[in-house]
This record gives structure tokens, C-alpha cells and sequence, in this order.
């Protein structure tokens, strides 16, 4: 009775892109068969974003290797150099720690505890990499 009674109406189109906007972890990447290279950067700065909440030092150490652990596993699937890495992020903390540190120690009054100057620096750093990956992807 009703059938054509509403056919004017264009329905509303079925979205498809639902995807795009869930939280992908890089773990997801693992039950695909093919990498999408923008969804695969926006899960790395989401991973790198979750990083930046951890207030430990050595939690924060191995939530690194973790992510190392997880881009490894990526790559080993699909036999690709993935266009995510961590290795400028390794390549500025260094510099980084040595100032923080060659700074602790030039200035004795400083109550900042060897975790306090890792922390620290790993944060500067996760801050920076996020700031170049979203620069990449804009």
C-alpha cells in the first residue's frame, strides 16, 4: 500500500568510508592484505599520541620497543619497507638526552632525576615526530 508512496525521496547514500573514521591501531594492519598508506600514518601519530600520556620512564621505554615490535611485524607481513619508521625519532632523541644531560650537569642546582631527563626527552621528541607526520598527511 505504501510502497511508491515516499519513492521522491532520494535515500540517504550508504557510507562507506565508516572505516576512515574508527581509531585503527597498527595491529589492525595485521588482518588486511593491503596497506593504505594514509590510514596506516594516522594509526602511527594515534600510537605515538598514546605514547606522550605515559608518565613513566620505563614504561614509556617499552611501550617504544613495543611500537618497534609492532612496525617489525607490519613489514615482515607485507615484505614492504613501511613508509613509517621509527628511526629519526631514535636519530633525534639522542642529541636530545646528551643536552639534557650535559645540561643537569652543568647546573647542579637542578633536582631533575635521570628518569625525569629521559622522560622529558623522549616526550620533546614524540611531540616533534607527531608534528612532522601531521605535516606529511596536510
Amino acid at each position: 500500500m505504501f510502497e511508491g508512496m515516499y519513492s521522491h525521496i532520494q535515500r540517504k547514500p550508504i557510507r562507506r568510508s565508516h572505516i576512515l573514521d574508527e581509531k585503527l591501531s597498527l595491529d589492525d594492519f595485521l588482518s588486511y592484505d593491503k596497506l593504505n598508506e594514509s590510514l596506516l600514518i594516522k594509526s602511527f601519530m594515534g600510537e605515538l599520541k598514546s605514547l606522550l600520556e605515559i608518565n613513566d620512564a620505563f614504561f614509556l621505554i617499552e611501550a617504544l620497543f613495543e611500537l618497534e615490535r609492532k612496525l617489525a611485524k607490519l613489514q615482515e607481513k607485507f615484505e614492504e619497507t613501511l613508509p613509517i619508521q621509527l628511526t629519526n625519532f631514535f636519530e633525534d632523541l639522542s642529541p636530545i638526552l646528551l643536552q639534557k644531560f650535559w645540561e643537569r650537569r652543568e647546573n647542579p642546582v637542578s633536582e631533575e632525576t635521570i628518569d625525569r631527563l629521559f622522560l622529558e626527552s623522549i616526550h620533546i621528541v614524540l611531540e616533534e615526530e607527531i608534528y612532522i607526520w601531521q605535516e606529511k598527511i596536510q
